[in-house]
């Protein structure tokens, strides 16, 4: 409850922030994907029986009121969730194919250039490689 609540959004936004050069706008799109990140949890955060819910306490853990919670709430491992995953993947290479960047250079600048260099490779085969 301490992370998923508007504590947890301005404690992230905060941290970001003091290690951001760009303050201000690192602080503002933290905020915004965290936010993603509780609307993700309120849609499809289930857990294996129907009514293991996951509510959003967004004021927790110091207001208990209001809870958000979902009935229609999907599975953590329901198909929605894993599609969800692999086009997020598939971006992440599309990216990293046309403009040579990657969320790995978030923690090293030399591992984003060596997986943007093997990711690149292995489009180079596959576009050469033609079907018999």
């Amino acid at each position: 409850m301490l992370f998923h609540s508007a504590f947890g959004a301005a404690l992230t936004a905060g941290l970001f922030a003091l290690c951001a050069r760009r303050k201000l706008r690192v602080a503002v799109l933290a905020l915004i994907t965290f936010h993603l990140h509780l609307v993700c949890d309120f849609v499809g955060s289930r857990g294996p029986s129907p009514g293991d819910l996951w509510p959003i306490i967004y004021f927790g853990p110091f207001l208990r009121e209001p809870a958000w919670v979902w009935t229609g709430q999907w599975s953590l491992d329901a198909w929605q969730n894993k599609l969800f995953s692999v086009v997020l993947l598939v971006w992440i290479f599309q990216i990293a194919i046309t403009k040579g960047v990657s969320v790995v250079g978030i923690f090293s600048q030399k591992a984003d250039t060596i997986f943007v260099q093997v990711v690149q490779g292995w489009w180079t085969k596959l576009r050469r490689t033609k079907p018999s």
